[in-house]
């Protein structure tokens, strides 16, 4: 199995070689080792607040339709932007860095203390490990005042971000789980969705380094290779030299 990337709304790489990388602390690190899962978080549940919205001129055409509007692109309109406020319940992200290297900015972004860790892969290699469910591409950076995408696929909504994100280089891989009741249909009111689900994934079939992070103490690179060894990983751990002192 691999993820779907031939859909109109996930945008492609030029090269499926580039380096994708999630930062993260060591509890979750030793999670994903553990399990052999990743997790992708609910939509509705990030930090940033327009996640799965619409921009500023879109929100204003729907709102602005008159309730009594029979036209059908009215009528239309107003119905995906509805639902889509409840699909943000139902739509799960696991957000990657691209960049051919280590990133200061997402060390103090995505690590939460000292004794944290990124894991380093490709976006071919991320692909081949995902389920056909999974949808993977780049995201979008818009300007969200000014800027619009179109309404005709809920999934726009979710590979767009916010210019003020344009730091972050993102990859992003979706799934969506639509909450379906005894009578085979879509009940968002009854049935609660999960937080986070998980993805099975085998660790030795994607990751190609681990890093530690630069502000860890010397002693976290031998516990980190040690526990990296108890569980079979056959990749390169390295502490990150970001921080090391320049030679004058």
């Amino acid at each position: 199995m691999t993820a779907t990337t031939d859909h109109e709304c996930f945008t492609q790489p030029n090269s499926e070689n580039i380096s994708l990388w999630k930062y993260m602390d060591f509890t979750k690190f030793m999670a994903l080792i553990t399990y052999q899962k990743l997790y992708a978080c609910r939509s509705d549940l990030f930090d940033d607040p327009y996640e799965g919205t619409y921009p500023r001129k879109i929100v204003k055409f729907v709102q602005e339709l008159k309730e009594d509007d029979t036209e059908d692109n009215a009528k239309v309109a107003r119905a995906i932007y509805d639902f889509n406020k409840k699909l943000r319940k139902a739509t799960y992200i696991s957000c990657w860095h691209a960049n051919d290297f280590e990133s200061a900015a997402m060390w103090d972004l995505y690590s939460k203390n000292d004794a944290s860790v990124a894991i380093e892969t490709t976006y071919a290699d991320l692909k081949n490990i995902l389920p056909s469910e999974a949808m993977l591409g780049l995201v979008n950076y818009i300007d969200y005042d000014k800027e619009v995408f179109p309404m005709g696929n809920l999934f726009y909504a979710f590979t767009h971000k916010r210019k003020s994100f344009e730091h972050e280089r993102e990859v992003r891989f979706l799934i969506q789980k639509l909450p379906i009741d005894k009578n085979n249909k879509v009940d968002f009111d009854s049935i609660v969705t999960p937080n986070v689900i998980p993805v099975d994934i085998e660790i030795n079939k994607f990751v190609k380094k681990i890093h530690l992070s630069p502000r860890s103490p010397e002693w976290m690179l031998s516990l980190l290779q040690d526990v990296v060894k108890k569980y079979s990983i056959n990749v390169e751990v390295r502490r990150s030299n970001l921080y090391i002192s320049p030679i004058y």
